[in-house]
């Protein structure tokens, strides 16, 4: 098990609902001494008529950003250049309110230090999915803004990092309450799924850091179960780990398990949420619901997946 992220992946826009992603993973830099690499993705590009588009494509795979840079006209160069700048600009401001130092490019790698480097991707159109799983490979964790998800249309491509870098996903909504520290009342959404272990695994960064933990079981069948781990068996393994949980197992035979769900964040005061993601097909859950699309739509706190 790890015992702090070190290395945390950002992709962003630069989008105003963003800035909530960034106080978010600046409080898990802080506590955590961890690098976070904040990867700005145009949008620009989907203007460029089909044949530009293509060239520079072709030019990017061939000579990198400079060579396909010289593709564009001016106008659209310039533009590109100021969204970058003005994009880092508010980072940069954000980070340094944090007390989070930008990295040296030049320097040597430090462990245990808490700091953040800036990396500029003009091949976003390209294939944006394939881009991101191949930077979250080189990370621990990959944390997204609900802005970022939602303003590019990006759901897809959450579920394809999810399913194919191996690399949890957390996700930050527009408004958070606190950006002082990383959470510290968590709700851990119990299924018998390897996706859901696999979700707690990879966030026990978080439940150690966590003041209170409750491992949450939602029955939905009155049918009694022969072999099953139950809510209570997770609490007591996190607690091997020196993770200050509880658990609960809440009766839901009649209505719906995600107003349960919501029922105990709100009485818990969780600040953030940890669950697998798509234990059911994606088909099925766009189709009938589920925990992960309940989670997409109605998202109020931090909710880390992993598949």
């Amino acid at each position: 098990m790890n015992s702090g992220y070190k290395s945390i992946l950002v992709p962003y826009y630069g989008h105003a609902g963003e800035l909530g992603t960034i106080d978010f993973v600046s409080a898990l830099s802080r506590e955590m001494s961890a690098e976070v690499t904040v990867l700005y993705l145009s949008r620009i590009l989907k203007k460029l008529p089909d044949d530009e588009l293509r060239r520079y494509r072709s030019e990017y795979d061939a000579g990198g950003f400079n060579t396909a840079m010289a593709l564009l006209d001016e106008s659209y160069q310039a533009q590109l250049l100021e969204d970058s700048k003005s994009a880092r600009t508010i980072a940069a401001s954000r980070f340094r309110d944090h007390a989070i130092p930008e990295s040296q490019s030049d320097g040597p790698i430090l462990v245990d230090t808490r700091n953040y480097r800036w990396e500029r991707d003009i091949k976003l159109e390209t294939d944006t999915s394939r881009l991101l799983i191949d930077k979250a490979m080189a990370a621990d964790v990959v944390v997204m803004g609900s802005a970022f998800v939602e303003v590019g249309g990006h759901r897809k491509i959450l579920m394809g990092v999810l399913k194919d870098s191996g690399r949890p996903l957390i996700i930050v909504p527009v408004e958070r309450a606190n950006s002082e520290h990383a959470p510290r009342r968590i709700i851990v959404a119990w299924k018998q799924t390897v996706h859901t272990v696999r979700a707690i695994s990879e966030a026990m960064p978080l439940l150690k850091a966590a003041h209170r933990v409750l491992v949450l079981e939602i029955e939905e069948s009155s049918q009694p179960k022969t072999e099953r781990v139950s809510a209570s068996d997770i609490s007591r393994w996190l607690s091997r780990h020196g993770v200050a949980t509880e658990s609960l197992c809440r009766d839901n035979f009649n209505g719906k398990a995600e107003n349960v769900l919501d029922e105990e964040i709100a009485r818990f005061e969780a600040d953030a949420l940890v669950m697998g993601a798509y234990s059911r097909s994606r088909m099925r859950e766009m189709i009938f619901g589920g925990f992960t699309q309940h989670a997409l739509d109605n998202m109020k706190i931090p909710t880390l997946l992993a598949h």
